[in-house]
């Protein structure tokens, strides 16, 4: 597993957990997260990641990686900042934000007078 601070990545299962919390990810939406996490900083480009996830003999109709990074963020929306640990990295692609992970609290936050 990968992880950053509360940050679980478990590659086992194809989930994300944060203390008790897990968010359960498509394979896709795992693959894509797992590769950008192992290299934490990185930026991959829309066509590394094709061939990454998808195969180098995949020919994309659409856009394959922009929409499973949109699904992956939504889900990540579990988390407290989660769909920030995927970021876009303008003309470039994307990254996980290491950053992110290591400031994500392992216990939700109540709000103030609850």
């Amino acid at each position: 597993p990968l992880r950053f601070n509360n940050v679980n990545i478990e590659p086992q299962r194809e989930r994300i957990r944060l203390g008790t919390q897990t968010v359960n990810l498509s394979k896709t939406e795992f693959d894509l997260l797992y590769t950008l996490a192992s290299n934490a900083g990185g930026i991959y480009n829309t066509e590394t990641l094709l061939r990454e996830i998808w195969g180098p003999n995949y020919v994309p109709q659409g856009k394959p990686v922009d929409v499973a990074i949109h699904r992956l963020r939504r889900k990540l929306d579990a988390i407290p900042n989660g769909s920030k640990l995927v970021q876009t990295v303008r003309g470039r692609g994307y990254t996980f934000a290491e950053t992110v992970a290591t400031s994500i609290d392992a216990e939700p936050r109540t709000a103030v007078g609850a």
